[in-house]
Parts: structure tokens; C-alpha cells; sequence
């Protein structure tokens, strides 16, 4: 994982107690072109990378 990835995981789960999913921090479309470029898919990627590692069942 990046070090900017993991800055930002850090940073999400000390504000909110996890990272939040991509469609509670950003309302829109899913075909959004938000999704590919920008913030979204820069939220997109955090939370890819920071929800295999919960374990969660």
C-alpha cells in the first residue's frame, strides 16, 4: 500500500472509526465520471484497500 493511502486510512479511521464506503461520502450516480478520476476514485481506492483488511464477516 502507498504511504498517501495509508495517511489517509489513518486519517479517515481516527475522524470516523473506519473508512466510510465511497457511496456515503459521495452522492452520485454510479456511472458517474466521478468515479474514474478525482476524488471519488481516489475515496474508491482507500476503501478497496482498507476493507479486505477488516476481515469482516
Amino acid at each position: 500500500m502507498d504511504t498517501w493511502m495509508h495517511e489517509h486510512i489513518e486519517q479517515l479511521t481516527a475522524t470516523h472509526g473506519s473508512v466510510p464506503p465511497p457511496w456515503a461520502v459521495f452522492n452520485v450516480h454510479p456511472y458517474s465520471i466521478g468515479w474514474r478520476m478525482g476524488a471519488g476514485e481516489s475515496h474508491l481506492m482507500l476503501w478497496s484497500a482498507w476493507w479486505p483488511q477488516q476481515a469482516l464477516t
